[in-house]
């Protein structure tokens, strides 16, 4: 027998989830609006957001294996590469000195997020001069920092990309095309390492309730 106001599972009924079930169904059906990361999400795309984000979360290895991770100014360059700046002696740079599998994630507060993965690096000679100017122009107040010694370029290359549109009551998850192609969206539950990606053109929305 239910209790008034409540569902068989003795949960109460979450306000807006009607509202939440027909964005889910019109963006399945094919409705979808016709701007933001919804849509589409190629490498441009990418970049674009990367750099309108601007800070973000960097996690990197131990050397017993456990994770660490570091809040710090992210921009990309043109080519979809990641770029951040480090003290040489942190931990973050040991880490991927040793080994280079990092993830990074931006956004949140917008009701966007992007998560990446990918193998990072210290360049050196014109690669480290084009990802200082990438990083200098989208952070003009720390370019002088470059130039110390004790600071280096960090590259994160991402193998894989994923961002989260968490706005007007759906949850879509689309995987970004890095190669800069067609976006592929994600499949429920994610699509990280050590679970099949998604094949191109699926659509799906997530309800995390």
């Amino acid at each position: 027998m239910k209790r008034s106001g409540w569902s068989s599972q003795g949960k109460c009924p979450q306000p807006g989830r009607t509202a939440r079930r027909a964005s889910r169904e019109r963006i399945a059906s094919g409705d979808r609006p016709s701007t933001g990361y919804r849509v589409r999400v190629d490498r441009a795309s990418f970049v674009s957001h990367v750099r309108s984000q601007r800070w973000g979360v960097l996690a990197s290895l131990a050397a017993d294996g456990s994770p660490q991770a570091a809040y710090l100014a992210v921009t990309a360059t043109d080519a979809g590469e990641l770029v951040l700046d480090a003290r040489a002696t942190s931990r973050k740079v040991a880490n991927l000195t040793r080994d280079p599998r990092v993830a990074v994630t931006l956004g949140g507060p917008d009701g966007t997020t992007l998560q990446c993965e990918g193998v990072a690096d210290v360049p050196v000679g014109a690669d480290r001069d084009r990802c200082a100017a990438a990083y200098a122009a989208t952070f003009p107040q720390f370019a002088a920092s470059l130039d110390r010694p004790d600071i280096v370029v960090v590259r994160v290359v991402p193998t894989w990309a994923r961002s989260g549109d968490f706005r007007d009551g759906a949850s879509t998850l689309v995987e970004v095309d890095l190669t800069g192609g067609t976006a592929r969206l994600g499949a429920p539950g994610g699509s990280g390492p050590g679970q099949q990606r998604p094949a191109p053109g699926q659509a799906v929305t997530v309800d995390h309730r």
